[in-house]
């Protein structure tokens, strides 16, 4: 009685507008599930505002930076880089003469971006170029070979090694591998049969380089796709994959490797598999779909995030990104439409990067964010779609209290009234107040 109480002291408007918003969670007017409801698309630019896709993520002097295909984000010119500061897209100077981006690493104090391109910010760069915050620099004379490409960047014993589809760097033959010490190329031995897409430095395996690619042989040994550089010579892990390897990644003290593979030391593991240092083994069974690939591997919150073109992960329905705890997938809501590409932490946030429009039913043009925090700035988000409490949010906490709707992922957000008491009437009356009447906003989280 005392519930109802406080309702009727709300007067006659509020029982009306609470009756109306119930009237509308019937109708189908609720926000998205309670999954979905981590996707945040508050970073993509509309689908009118970038013009290609996103290949590759990092982050450089605390900003996010995404390369591509694109010439505009966020309806910023902006030739195939751009950077975001948390608010806004900026170019980086004059930018990338493409075709595209498909790298990113930091080597000192620059950011050092691998692609297809002749030059950058006006400079004669071949497929690799540096920026430091200001200006764009050539390394050496860059790449060459009649499918010259640069898809892999890592820093390996102080020095940037680059991975791809050249044969020369400096000038000099290197056979699709090659390090920069800052002022000159080098191979590594006499490199591989074909190109790399992926390079790792190990130092849970005494510091060795992992690379992985379309290649079978490293140094003239037959490795099948995934090779270990120990600073003087080419080894195998085991009898490697039948098929490309696309992205590395360490994850509970094991080497994760992803690709378009379907066994890895002859043990069926499609797409994924893990390397514990003298055999390989599966992470469930794998990806399904009709193409079930990973192309990105990322960390994220004690976590292992996979992004590539599949529909599956193990028996779970999850579309082109999930997440391993070490024993199990997991999706991410209703995943994304379309391939991820690329995958980055940034402001504590995991960024997904690709071909997609969508990410967790909301528009997001080729880049979004998930992020398993809650209640990052004040209470009232109810559907944590990033913005201030709503009219949206208000149908959301309708259909859960009065329709056994569902559960808010991040309760914190649903305790608009901060009584430790998550999604009840109490918080409905005191959103009405707030969105209709001006009253009180909600509190800050803690």
């Amino acid at each position: 009685m005392a519930v109802v109480k406080r309702v009727l002291q709300r007067g006659t408007l509020l029982l009306l507008l609470v009756l109306i918003f119930q009237e509308l969670a019937l109708a189908g007017t609720t926000a998205d599930s309670s999954e979905n409801i981590f996707w945040d698309n508050s970073i993509s630019p509309d689908t009118t505002e970038i013009n290609g896709v996103i290949y590759t993520l990092t982050v450089y002097d605390n900003v996010l930076v995404a390369g591509g295909t694109f010439t505009k984000i966020g309806g910023v010119d902006a030739n195939h880089i751009a950077s975001w500061n948390g608010i806004d897209w900026a170019p980086l100077g004059t930018g990338i003469a493409g075709p595209e981006v498909d790298a990113l690493t930091i080597f000192g104090s620059k950011l050092i971006v691998g692609g297809r391109f002749i030059t950058a910010g006006g400079v004669t760069a071949n497929d690799i170029a540096s920026w430091d915050g200001v200006s764009w620099a050539a390394l050496g004379s860059g790449m060459g070979g009649s499918t010259s490409f640069v898809d892999a960047l890592t820093i390996h014993d102080n020095k940037l090694i680059a991975g791809g589809g050249f044969t020369t760097a400096g000038g000099s033959t290197v056979n699709y591998i090659a390090s920069w010490d800052g002022s000159f190329w080098s191979p590594l031995g006499t490199g591989t049969n074909a190109y790399v897409y992926d390079l790792l430095s190990l130092p849970i395996f005494d510091s060795d380089l992992v690379a992985g690619g379309g290649f079978t042989l490293a140094g003239g040994v037959l490795v099948n796709y995934i090779a270990v550089w120990n600073g003087s010579s080419w080894t195998a892990l085991g009898t490697g994959m039948n098929g490309g390897v696309q992205d590395c990644a360490i994850y509970g003290n094991k080497l994760i490797v992803g690709g378009t593979f379907s066994t890895a030391g002859g043990v069926i593991a499609n797409g994924v598999a893990s390397w514990g240092g003298s055999s390989w083994s599966t992470l469930g069974t794998g990806m399904g779909g009709a193409a079930g690939y990973i192309s990105f591997l990322c960390n994220y919150g004690n976590k292992l995030f996979a992004g590539g073109n599949f529909t599956s992960a193990d028996s779970l329905s999850a579309d082109n990104i999930a997440f391993w705890n070490g024993q199990t997938w997991s999706s991410l809501g209703t995943g994304v439409d379309n391939i991820v590409e690329a995958l980055t932490v940034y402001q504590n946030k995991l960024i997904v990067g690709g071909y997609f429009n969508e990410a967790g039913g909301k528009e997001a043009a080729h880049i979004a964010r998930w992020t398993s925090e809650c209640c990052e700035g004040n209470r009232g988000d109810v559907n944590h779609d990033g913005t201030d409490a709503n009219i949206l949010d208000l149908t959301y906490l309708v259909d859960r209290v009065f329709r056994g709707g569902p559960i808010p992922g991040c309760p914190k957000e649903a305790d608009v009234n901060s009584d430790a008491a998550s999604a009840n009437i109490l918080d409905l009356t005191f959103l009405v107040d707030r969105i209709f009447r001006g009253g009180p906003a909600p509190g800050a989280c803690s």
